[in-house]
């Protein structure tokens, strides 16, 4: 199947937030915004000026989708750890699932007709089960990858699909008779299923663009539609009609099942992820890569669409400054999609769509980081450190041999990764595959900064950050430079020579200046540092900082999904003078 092409988007929504570096100046001491923090170990007050440059998704990434017999929506986010009860009409949220419930990376969803809750875990490999008093049972294990979930009318058996980390549709009998029955495998990606009046399974197949039908008795497999980019799952309606949701185009299409003629009744915006019917014929629309919920009323041939819940950035996770032809841009890795954003007024310039299983060249990136001309993401889902050129919107460099790369930066010509795997920071000389140690020994290496041939790591683990590098060279050892920080993830060098720390143990961004270890809250109550998946890398969604010439701060926000703009008084004069630092 040929790989879905994601022409540049340039949409430009409104945000509250355009504020002029001249009004910045005039604001900077009277604002409310305006921040005066000292921190431990005697540092000074010191005004700053920090403001949302970018609001995100009222929800993380979302992915099942589902309304049960009481038509009560609801919505799982593998990213968010979460199962989310919403309004169907408002949007609003009414109550949240998540580890403290027993749910944990929940990708699909459903309900029996006696109001019990099951769910797949993709992480961790679990289908849970909540019943209506809130009795919580492991169902069955299958292994890391369980994805799509569907139960019969009787609610004896559920059908389960393992999708991206397996290729596998299970049979579970929930009468406990007999154990887990393997019912097909190398389908090719057999995604968020539904069962047929025929009583059969009907499913998507991701990497084949196709919709496929499996007899539940036989296991014996009937292709029904092709022609699709990504499809992604399918629903029945009451009538009987079968939808599909093609995510790499954005669309909701019926199907015949009987000719395979395809028809799209609705543009839902690429990302699409899943769908579901209530009673009265009305269809809910996940979407992973902007997180938004969509309502669809069908009309016939055609469907009226509109948003239940705000979509934008899902995660916020890695962040990077890049100059490219006279223009400064904002990119951020929302590990579906690397975002572009203006630096000022934090319009949407470009979005890069990426779909899991390597669907598009763009592989999940978790962090990014300026590369000359270029930028490198870093994704410890795909493992995979990869060069991208924004101008093109292509891969031209994709490094599959690190040990679960946690973040990657340009450090001169070379790259500089930070391995969970190894415990080190790895040096990569520019047109080669070599694996140099720049530094070894470190718990959770995580945030890297680099200027003039330096490079520095935060440890997340141990709350140090280490020197590991001069003149573009590892130092005999690594160096400590301070510790005492509270999980500390993103790292900046500023152009004054200092660092900047992202505490997300303590919520917090700090300046530490490297010449007297004076350390000064730039911005503090900061809803970072949200825990993952136990298993997976600590440091979960990467909470970035990236600086600009006149020392401008852009971190990112993984608790309410936001990029955050930081500047204190000497980046302001800078910004006013239209000079650096």
């Amino acid at each position: 199947m040929p790989t879905p092409a994601f022409p540049r988007s340039h949409t430009t929504p409104t945000t509250p937030w355009r504020i002029s570096a001249a009004l910045l100046a005039l604001s900077v001491m009277a604002s409310p915004f305006a921040l005066a923090s000292p921190a431990a170990g005697g540092s000074q007050r010191e005004p700053v000026f920090a403001y949302p440059l970018v609001k995100g998704a009222t929800l993380s990434s979302t992915n099942g989708v589902y309304v049960n017999d009481r038509d009560e929506l609801f919505v799982t986010s593998v990213v968010g750890r979460s199962i989310t009860q919403l309004n169907p009409r408002s949007g609003r949220v009414i109550r949240t699932l998540g580890p403290a419930q027993g749910v944990e990376a929940p990708d699909d969803l459903v309900f029996d007709h006696a109001g019990n809750l099951y769910w797949t875990a993709f992480l961790t490999g679990e289908i849970g089960r909540l019943t209506p008093d809130g009795e919580k049972t492991t169902v069955a294990n299958l292994g890391r990858g369980v994805n799509a979930i569907t139960i019969s009318d009787d609610g004896n058996t559920l059908y389960v699909s393992r999708v991206f980390l397996a290729d596998e549709v299970w049979q579970i009998d929930l009468t406990g008779a007999n154990p887990p029955r393997l019912l097909a495998n190398n389908l090719g990606g057999f995604n968020g299923m539904d069962l047929g009046p025929d009583g059969k399974l009907y499913g998507p197949l991701w990497y084949h663009g196709q919709v496929a039908r499996i007899d539940p008795a036989t296991g014996s497999v009937k292709i029904v539609a092709n022609g699709l980019g990504t499809p992604a799952a399918v629903k029945f309606n009451a009538a009987g009609e079968l939808f599909v949701i093609d995510q790499a185009r954005g669309q909701v299409l019926r199907v015949d099942v009987e000719s395979g003629t395809l028809q799209t009744v609705a543009e839902v915006g690429e990302g699409a992820d899943n769908l579901a019917f209530d009673s009265k014929g009305t269809l809910y629309v996940s979407n992973a890569h902007d997180a938004a919920i969509r309502r669809v009323t069908l009309n016939g041939d055609e469907g009226e669409v509109r948003r239940l819940t705000r979509g934008g950035m899902t995660t916020g996770a890695g962040i990077a400054v890049h100059k490219a032809g006279g223009r400064e841009s904002v990119f951020v890795a929302d590990i579906y999609s690397l975002r572009e954003y203006a630096p000022r007024t934090g319009r949407l310039r470009s979005i890069a769509h990426s779909i899991v299983g390597g669907v598009t060249p763009l592989n999940t990136p978790f962090s990014v980081g300026s590369h000359g001309d270029y930028l490198v993401t870093t994704s410890w889902f795909s493992n995979a450190v990869q060069v991208w050129d924004p101008a093109l919107e292509t891969v031209v460099a994709d490094h599959r041999d690190f040990s679960v790369p946690l973040n990657a930066i340009g450090f001169g010509n070379d790259l500089a990764v930070a391995e969970l795997g190894s415990r080190c920071v790895m040096q990569r000389p520019a047109n080669t595959t070599e694996r140099n140690p720049l530094g070894c020994g470190f718990s959770v290496p995580v945030g890297l900064a680099q200027r003039d041939g330096k490079l520095w790591v935060s440890d997340w683990a141990t709350g140090s950050v280490w020197q590991v590098a001069e003149g573009y060279k590892a130092l005999a050892s690594p160096k400590r430079v301070a510790d005492g920080f509270a999980q500390p993830e993103g790292l900046a060098a500023t152009p004054s020579g200092a660092l900047l720390v992202v505490e997300t143990g303590a919520d917090r961004l700090v300046k530490l200046d490297l010449a007297t270890g004076k350390r000064t809250v730039l911005a503090k109550d900061l809803p970072v540092g949200n825990s993952g998946t136990p298993g997976y890398p600590p440091s979960w969604i990467f909470n970035g900082v990236a600086v600009d010439d006149c020392g401008v701060a852009y971190v990112t926000v993984d608790g309410d999904r936001s990029v955050r703009r930081i500047a204190d008084l000497q980046a302001v004069r800078c910004e006013l003078g239209g000079g650096q630092r």
